[in-house]
């Protein structure tokens, strides 16, 4: 449906007949938006693939770097009658050796994005909160209908951190059947889960009086808005669906990452329209002071 390319997977772990997929490798989003009119399948389509992705593969191997991180899923709803496990949930759990670190960018109100009627609109309101972009894939089929899918640009936001737990709001605008807002959440915090030390749970809402259903996304981060560092050669990563029947879908997977040698400083990262600051604020933090003789 549009995924963005990525670089082949090696992984993949498949359960219950179906495959997820967690791969990391740098993944790029169209930015493509269309409507299109999908008949049933009479066969069941494959269920949920995830792709992922971080740049660069080159990592520090004590201290955390900035890199650039992107996610993709496509997730096809088993078609058995009229019924339809719609998404709800997607739950990520990251290696301990990945981090999320906010404090440089100004959050944003989910109430405010959700009166917005565009992502132009949207990123114009808290332009110093965006830290990401992407596509979403969104279907809606009602009783004696076809399935309508239509492709939207999407715009991440930092939704500020509270105990513990960051918060990204993921903004797109429907078109199909009605025009509306459409704002999930993603909410991060630390765990302890042997290899994992990160999570992700990405919740999804209803729509289209609950005739409506994700089919696919493709996120991509900004290079500073998560941290990694390459101290074992790899980094591992599992990945859950949870659909709205109670039906759960979960695999891992393992990639490679290299070391640096060399004592190069790391890349800084970047803060959108400014560090810090509350809503819509754009402050600027000073320049260093200069060097003494």
């Amino acid at each position: 449906m549009g995924l963005g390319k990525l670089a082949s997977p090696r992984c993949a772990v498949a359960i219950g007949g179906l495959a997820l997929l967690l791969a990391l490798t740098l993944c790029g989003p169209s930015a493509a938006e269309k409507t299109v009119h999908i008949p049933i399948p009479a066969v069941p389509p494959p269920g949920p693939l995830f792709d992922g992705g971080f740049a660069p593969k080159v990592l520090p191997r004590v201290e955390r770097a900035p890199i650039e991180l992107g996610i993709s899923g496509k997730v096809e709803p088993l078609f058995q009658d009229s019924n339809l496990p719609t998404l709800r949930k997607v739950i990520i759990e990251g290696d301990r050796a990945v981090a999320v670190d906010v404090s440089g960018w100004s959050t944003c109100s989910a109430a405010e994005l959700q009166k917005r009627r565009a992502p132009a609109a949207a990123k114009e309101l808290c332009r110093s909160a965006l830290v990401g972009h992407g596509t979403a894939v969104t279907g809606t089929i009602f009783p004696g209908t076809e399935l309508v899918i239509e492709k939207n640009k999407v715009v991440i936001f930092n939704g500020g951190r509270e105990e513990g737990v960051t918060t990204f709001l993921i903004y797109t605008y429907l078109r199909v059947p009605d025009r509306t807002a459409l704002v999930a959440t993603a909410k991060v915090k630390k765990i302890d889960n042997g290899r994992y030390g990160l999570e992700a749970a990405v919740s999804i809402p209803e729509f289209a009086d609950d005739f409506g259903l994700t089919t696919a996304f493709d996120l991509v981060f900004d290079r500073g808005v998560f941290l990694a560092r390459c101290s074992t050669g790899v980094l591992q990563g599992k990945g859950t669906a949870v659909f709205r029947d109670g039906t759960q879908v979960s695999s891992a997977v393992v990639s490679t990452c290299r070391a640096r040698t060399s004592a190069a400083r790391s890349p800084r990262r970047r803060c959108r329209g400014g560090c810090g600051g509350g809503s819509g604020s754009r402050r600027r933090r000073p320049p260093p002071s200069p060097a003494r003789a």
